[in-house]
């Protein structure tokens, strides 16, 4: 047999071990992690709450991306000058919230019952969102989120 055929041969042998794993063989679940994780989100809505800028800059990498239910990609910048200026003034509910980890990245996928406006629109409504965090140093940081307004009957 040759090289070819000897890796072709450990591929799929590799890919039968692999889709034959069963539910038991799933990663342990990082449960303080995912605690940290849903104490930040509520910490991002009471800092929206209480207009906490110095929150964002903490928790917004410097590369993060917001995706609006509009289409439009907020920057970190962006954001914090809409919260410091007024142009947004909202209150979050969150609930359904899920957390995901996977190694140094955690993905927060849930639903939140907004009340405010953007600018001069107004944005109460259900939404279903979805936010990335990456853990930099000790320090969990958000690197995008992505909005979707869920629509009513």
């Amino acid at each position: 047999m040759n090289a070819l055929g000897a890796i072709l041969v450990l591929s799929c042998a590799w890919l039968a071990v692999a889709s034959a794993r069963g539910p038991d063989d799933r990663p342990a679940r990082d449960v303080k992690t995912e605690e940290t994780i849903k104490k930040l989100e509520q910490d991002w809505a009471e800092a929206y709450r209480k207009r906490d800028t110095a929150f964002l800059e903490r928790v917004l990498a410097d590369d993060y991306a917001f995706i609006t239910p509009g289409g439009t990609i907020l920057d970190k910048k962006r954001q914090i000058d809409d919260l410091k200026s007024g142009a947004a003034a909202s209150e979050f509910e969150f609930s359904e919230s899920k957390v995901r980890v996977y190694g140094d990245t955690a993905v927060v996928t849930g639903k939140s019952t907004v009340k405010g406006k953007l600018r001069d629109q107004s944005i109460t409504g259900e939404y279903r969102f979805t936010r990335v965090f990456v853990k930099r140093g000790e320090r969990w940081q958000c690197v995008t989120a992505q909005a979707t307004r869920i629509a009513q009957p």
